[in-house]
């Protein structure tokens, strides 16, 4: 009976907590057309969010569901702590619920726990997912997995149409920032001129106007700040000439608090490389971190 009230409470704080008017998600900044759909959990209100992407280049929502999440409140740190990670991740399959235990219900869509954010800070864990509710349940409580979000089953059956593997990001934040469109257009913009000019000084051959977007913090799969000077330094030397194009981007804000305080933003893209010698076409996935002012790279490796 406690448990039931609990649930009713977040659901009656949701309902008298609205939506902020003509307000939109920082988290979601840019989402190309290939995307779709994106998800927004809730954890402090237990909602998810579903948004698609407006004609006018705008998030716009289309569900708001409950949602139940990790047993113990705050962010995912190590393998078994019960806690609902929080941060930018991706849908990676969906596994049909009749190939999985009752207890999954409707199906499960795993995420990509730990991100690259994650395993740099030494967190541990895995099989967080996006999933339904056992048969003979309607929902869960608000503070009932271990780690993953689940939904009743009749609420995740309604919106398998926008879940798509590869693609469909869902953002974990204690508790949603909403900003007023022309600051949510300022950050976007923001963002979008830093990655150009970075794209501009990379494709002019400017070797130190390059390496002056990356933090000092930078790092890689292979690189650490250092390494990674040494490394391009080296490689421009053999350049006569390069030409670089960006193409399908999208923007995801992290959550500050799940950033360590950091203003962070997950950059996704088609990368299109062309030099006297080299040439590649890849997705690539930038990390960046507001520095005194300026956009600067924090990771940078293939998606």
């Amino acid at each position: 009976l406690a448990r039931l009230r609990e649930e009713a409470h977040v659901r009656l704080r949701a309902y008298l907590d609205a939506l902020p008017q003509g307000r939109l998600p920082r988290a979601l900044l840019l989402m190309d057309r290939a995307v779709h759909t994106a998800l927004v959990v809730d954890k402090y209100n237990h909602r998810l969010y579903v948004y698609e992407r407006g004609d006018d280049g705008m998030p716009r929502l289309l569900r708001d569901l409950y949602v139940s999440t990790g047993r113990s409140s705050g962010n995912k740190n190590v393998s078994g702590d019960l806690r609902t990670p929080e941060g930018v991740y991706f849908i990676t399959r969906h596994i049909p619920g009749s190939q999985l235990p009752d207890m999954y219900g409707y199906g499960a869509w795993p995420m990509n726990y730990p991100n690259e954010w994650d395993r740099h800070l030494g967190k541990t864990g895995h099989g967080i997912w996006l999933h339904g509710t056992e048969q003979i349940f309607y929902s869960r409580p608000p503070l009932d997995s271990e780690g993953c979000v689940v939904l009743p089953n009749i609420d995740l059956e309604s919106i398998t149409e926008y879940l798509h593997p590869g693609t469909t990001p869902i953002i974990v934040t204690d508790r949603v920032e909403w900003l007023e469109p022309n600051e949510w257009l300022a950050k976007r913009n923001g963002v979008m001129q830093a990655i150009e000019q970075w794209r501009q000084d990379w494709a002019s051959s400017d070797v130190d106007a390059y390496l002056a977007h990356y933090s000092p913090n930078f790092w890689s799969r292979d690189h650490d700040h250092r390494s990674w000077t040494t490394y391009k330094q080296r490689v421009a030397k053999g350049k006569e000439w390069q030409q670089v194009k960006l193409s399908e981007l999208s923007l995801f804000a992290y959550p500050r608090q799940a950033g360590n305080g950091d203003t962070m933003v997950v950059a996704n893209f088609r990368q299109d490389y062309n030099s006297n010698n080299f040439r590649s076409n890849m997705r690539k996935r930038l990390y960046l971190v507001e520095e005194q002012g300026q956009w600067r790279i924090r990771y940078e490796g293939a998606q």
